[in-house]
C-alpha cells in the first residue's frame, strides 16, 4: 500500500524519482535525479497524510548524493546505515541523513568488550579513568593531539602556559610507556581514546 501511494503521489510532487520495492523485503527505494529541502517537506507530507488516512508511518533515511551511477550502492548503504543510527524510539524524524563517523565507523560491529580491551592497553590507566585529576590529564592528552601536537596552541586553547601542557604530556607519555610523537603510537592513541570517548564525558572540552 505505501509503495502504491508513493508511486502515485510522489511524481505529482517531484520529476525524476525512481520507486521500487526491494525483492525479500518490506524497503522501498527511491532514487532521485536532485534532493533539496523542498524534497524534504514533500516527503514529509506525504508520509503525513498516508499515516492519517491507514496508519501507515513511513521513514525516509537519505544517503550522500554521487555524480556518477556507479554511487548508487554506496548512497544505499549509507542509507540503510542512516537507519541504523536512527531508529524511530530515538529519532522520530521523518527524514533522517547519513553522516559519516570517519575511523571510529569501521568498529561499529565489533564486540565491546574487544574494543574495552584494545583501549585499555593502548591508554593504560588513561582509557577509562575514575578519577578527576586522570580525567584532566585525558582531556589535555586529547585535545594535545587535535591540535597536531603543537604545544603553543594547546596551551592557548586550554588557558595555560606551554610549561604546563609540556609537563601534562610527559606525565601522559609515563603512563603509556611510550613517546607521543611516534607516528603508529599517535594513532594508536587517538583511536583508542575516540573509542573510549562515550564512556569518559569529560573529554568534551568547555
Amino acid at each position: 500500500m505505501a509503495n502504491r501511494w508513493l508511486q502515485e503521489k510522489l511524481p505529482r510532487h517531484l520529476k525524476d524519482v525512481i520507486i521500487f520495492k526491494l525483492t525479500r523485503s518490506d524497503e522501498l527505494i527511491l532514487i532521485f535525479q536532485s534532493f533539496s529541502r523542498d524534497t524534504e517537506r514533500i516527503l514529509t507530507n506525504l508520509s503525513t497524510e498516508l499515516s492519517k488516512a491507514v496508519g501507515i508511518h513511513l521513514r525516509f533515511s537519505i544517503g550522500n548524493s554521487y555524480d556518477r551511477l556507479s554511487g548508487i550502492p554506496n548512497s544505499y548503504i549509507e542509507a540503510r546505515t542512516a537507519v541504523r543510527d536512527f531508529p524511530q524510539e530515538i529519532s522520530p524524524t521523518i527524514v533522517n541523513y547519513y553522516h559519516p563517523k570517519g575511523l571510529v565507523g569501521l568498529f561499529e560491529d565489533v564486540d565491546p568488550d574487544r574494543i574495552h580491551y584494545y583501549c585499555e592497553k593502548v591508554l593504560g590507566d588513561l582509557a577509562f579513568p575514575s578519577e578527576p585529576a586522570m580525567q584532566d590529564l585525558r582531556k589535555k592528552l586529547r585535545c594535545y593531539l587535535s591540535y597536531n601536537c603543537e604545544i603553543t596552541k594547546t596551551a592557548t586553547v586550554l588557558f595555560l602556559h606551554r610549561n604546563t601542557i609540556k609537563y601534562r604530556i610527559k606525565q601522559c607519555e609515563k603512563i603509556l610507556g611510550k613517546t607521543i610523537k611516534d607516528p603508529q603510537t599517535s594513532l594508536n592513541i587517538r583511536l583508542a581514546l575516540e573509542l573510549s570517548a562515550d564512556e569518559n564525558q569529560a573529554d568534551l572540552l568547555e
